[in-house]
């Protein structure tokens, strides 16, 4: 059965604009330049408060980004 490489999917979530690009190695949260002044967001434990237009890429468990 064909497994699942990747997943990209815009959503709202308190009046921000989210883009969401994740695949076997990392998350990358997109915010538009909209919404609250900072907004915050987990990822496998780890916090992050995105600032409007700003963009973090967060590392999977037992992976590196650009492995």
């Amino acid at each position: 059965m064909p497994s699942l490489t990747a997943l990209s999917l815009s959503i709202r979530y308190r009046g921000a604009e989210l883009a969401i690009d994740a695949d076997p190695i990392q998350v990358r949260i997109t915010r538009a330049d909209d919404g609250p002044p900072t907004l915050e967001v987990t990822v496998h434990g780890r916090h992050a408060k995105l600032r409007r237009g700003e963009r973090r890429t967060f590392s999977l468990p037992g992976q590196s980004v650009g492995a």
